[in-house]
């Protein structure tokens, strides 16, 4: 199996933070909106899971979204259940 991590550049802040933002302001809705905010937080979420985004960046990019309180990304990332009320 070839190791096609070589041929991948790795995303950087300044990329990704320019991406987020053009997304955010051409959201045609609130709904929109929030759609855009989960696809970029699973994302991040992935990016960081392998490797390809430092903890100090995928924060601070973070930090570009605002907050769903009801954001299912949370619930996967973390190897939650999105039916239990403990949270």
């Amino acid at each position: 199996m070839t190791d096609k991590s070589k041929y991948i550049d790795k995303p950087n802040y300044r990329e990704l933070s320019g991406r987020i933002s053009r997304h955010l302001a051409a959201a045609k809705s609130e709904g929109h909106k929030r759609e855009i905010i989960i696809c970029w937080d699973g994302y991040l979420a992935s990016l960081l899971e392998w490797g390809y985004l430092s903890e100090e960046d995928f924060d601070k990019l973070c930090d570009l979204l605002p907050i769903l309180e009801d954001n299912p990304v949370s619930w996967v990332f973390l190897d939650g259940d999105p039916d239990d009320d403990d949270d």
